[in-house]
């Protein structure tokens, strides 16, 4: 005679709502793991493989654990993949697996692909409302520039400048509200922290954790009551200084806080003052009247046309880390290539059904515009002499171009591929 937990799995396999919940009455575990040779398989997996919407939110709603909990009591199901990487593209069911605590930079298996770990951002059915969706949720984005050991080394010279100042926003009406007892940062100005700077600080946009070797030449303070730092013993160079401020009393739930902060240029000997102020992060850049439009599409190795629809376009400004991410895709030191969230993007676009897509309001400036798409085609695979089967192949490609826009004017990008 079978168990609760037994008459729960084959509901969920089935589909079946009104057995799951009698399973549920009779006692069953909504954490119930199934053995399959060498994987554990819990319910709430198999509902999200299966796309089952009502299901999913039953075991849920019954306690099913959406995130990696003890493994004695929710193991990962099949080859250590999360229930929300399985689940994509199926954003009902990812909103409700991250409103349980569903890790939104988790990785996982691809189906194609069981030797290599992707981060769910990178999952081939990624759109432009997925992220949308991780980000609501804490996602964060992949970093484009590397850490350089040399780029840090002149930091280690002779300690001889001092730094100083204040940190403070404005209230309401105007008045200054020292940042009492906060932490300020100096970090280095290299290629690294740039993107950082850029994108994290000025953007609003989460990045991913930094490089740890980082922390080495990190500086750090707290401030007084008066809001008054005071750093000492710095090697001359370029810095990033920064604050954060609590979110103010009466702020919305869950609204950023407010970072004060500002490069600093330090000469030796010197003893510099600074004063902090609240930084006014861009919307997501500036906006022109130039028009970038195009074709994204790409020729199998059997001639077939793979046609990148309701993908993300991106139209990049070309800056140092971009460009040394453009040319280490084109020398194929990055494989499989990038989230198109991996680049600080301007502007952003999604291929139509038929490969084109449209980019307006876009300021003068040169650009990189690109987007990535998943080739698929049959062909017959060698396994041994004489001994040929059909197999289907996948590749991950960066479809991309570099242009140059003017003000008023409508550019024509047709994407090629970028290695």
């Amino acid at each position: 005679m079978s168990t609760p937990d037994e008459r729960l799995l084959a509901a969920v396999e089935s589909g079946d709502l009104e057995a799951a919940r009698r399973a549920f009455d009779e006692g069953a575990n909504a954490n119930h793991s199934e053995i399959r040779s060498y994987r554990c398989v819990p319910v709430l997996y198999t509902a999200c493989t299966r796309k089952d919407r009502a299901m999913v939110r039953l075991l849920l709603d019954r306690g099913a654990l959406a995130n990696d909990g003890d493994t004695e009591q929710a193991p990962w199901g099949s080859d250590s993949t999360p229930n929300i990487y399985v689940a994509c593209p199926d954003i009902e069911i990812m909103r409700a697996l991250l409103e349980k605590g569903a890790d939104p930079n988790a990785s996982g298996h691809s189906r194609d692909d069981v030797m290599t770990v992707y981060p769910l951002r990178e999952h081939s059915c990624m759109t432009a409302e997925i992220r949308a969706l991780l980000r609501e949720f804490g996602g964060r984005s992949a970093r484009v520039a590397r850490f350089v050991k040399s780029e840090y080394r002149r930091f280690r010279g002779k300690p001889t400048a001092t730094l100083s100042g204040t940190a403070a926003r404005r209230g309401p009406s105007g008045e200054a509200i020292p940042a009492s007892q906060q932490p300020v940062t100096l970090i280095p100005a290299t290629t690294y922290s740039d993107e950082w700077w850029q994108r994290e600080i000025l953007r609003g946009d989460r990045l991913l954790a930094p490089d740890s070797r980082t922390a080495g030449y990190e500086c750090h303070a707290t401030t007084d009551e008066a809001g008054r730092f005071r750093f000492a013993g710095l090697t001359a160079g370029d810095y990033y200084l920064y604050c954060c401020f609590p979110e103010p009393p009466g702020a919305a739930p869950g609204s950023r806080e407010v970072v004060l902060g500002t490069p600093v240029t330090v000469r030796e000997r010197e003893t510099l003052e600074v004063a902090l102020a609240e930084i006014a992060r861009e919307a997501g850049g500036h906006q022109g009247t130039g028009v970038v439009k195009g074709e994204a599409a790409i020729r199998t190795p059997t001639g077939g046309l793979t046609i990148a629809a309701h993908q993300s376009v991106c139209l990049v400004p070309v800056t140092e880390p971009a460009t040394a991410m453009w040319e280490r895709l084109g020398r194929r030191e990055i494989q499989p290539p990038p989230d198109p969230e991996a680049f600080p993007f301007d502007r952003r676009s999604t291929v139509d059904e038929a490969g084109r897509f449209r980019i307006e309001q876009v300021a003068a400036g040169e650009y990189f515009v690109y987007c990535r798409v998943e080739m698929q085609w049959e062909q017959m695979l060698q396994f041994s002499p004489g001994v040929q089967m059909p197999g289907v192949l996948h590749q991950k490609i960066m479809l991309g171009a570099r242009i140059t826009v003017r003000e008023g004017e409508t550019v024509q990008a047709d994407l090629e591929r970028v290695d």
